[in-house]
């Protein structure tokens, strides 16, 4: 995993409008020696057909640096922020449904189209792998976290189906319980059973082990490790 250094930008790339919305404000505060920029990546890019994974990341890169008139040496690092979408599991534990779209379930999925369901499961584990063990994207440290199921499952314990309204009221409420409070949010991603155990590469062999990619987990813990000091020595 990358190091810290101190001042320059820190970009965090995030695949929605309540990403932005519950984790900017709490991740501002965190960094707080650094110029934190949040940029959406509107949807899944780990999904990609075409295999344009690293170039969808480059070129969201890029326009933050075109937008804010930054060059590659003004950033220290980039954060890439998922949902494993349970789709780290055995093929086996992909259940053929007759209702449309995609239930999640403690050890299985069920779904209306299978086939699609398993090659995409398998385009993003493959991508998931292949980042997590990529240290730099043009010429600037990288890395990957994880949120299981996805950002309502590990910040609301709510695993189940959230329209996107919902997602952006969940988001509201997330970042006003916390927008005074850094502690009780680092606290909240260091709850038993939410924090990924092990280390940074070892929490993603983890979550692609079995199921374990349906179970409420992140692994963001190991970056909110690395600005303790910085935290904490303030409490």
């Amino acid at each position: 995993m990358s190091s810290i250094k101190k001042k320059g930008v820190i970009l965090f790339l995030v695949e929605g409008i309540s990403d932005k919305i519950a984790l900017s404000l709490p991740m501002t505060c965190l960094l707080n020696r650094s110029y934190v920029q949040f940029q959406i990546m509107h949807g899944d890019c780990l999904n990609r057909t075409d295999g344009r994974t690293i170039q969808i990341i480059q070129s969201s890169i890029r326009d933050v640096m075109v937008k804010y008139s930054y060059r590659k040496s003004d950033f220290t690092r980039i954060i890439h922020i998922i949902d494993t979408d349970g789709s780290f599991i055995p093929d086996r534990c992909v259940y053929l449904s007759k209702n449309s779209g995609v239930e999640y379930f403690s050890d299985h999925i069920e779904t209306g189209e299978l086939h699609e369901t398993i090659a995409r499961h398998h385009r993003r584990t493959a991508m998931a792998e292949k980042l997590a063990h990529t240290e730099k994207i043009l010429g600037i440290p990288y890395d990957i976290y994880f949120m299981s199921r996805n950002l309502e499952h590990v910040t609301q314990n709510n695993g189940g189906k959230v329209s996107s309204s919902h997602k952006v009221t969940y988001a509201e409420k997330f970042a006003d319980r916390f927008a005074d409070d850094i502690f009780a949010f680092t606290d909240l991603l260091y709850k038993a059973g939410v924090a990924a155990e092990g280390d940074y590469l070892s929490s993603w062999h983890d979550i692609m082990t079995g199921t374990n990619s349906l179970r409420r987990r992140t692994n963001i813990n190991f970056l909110i490790e690395q600005y303790f000091d910085d935290v904490y020595s303030v409490r």
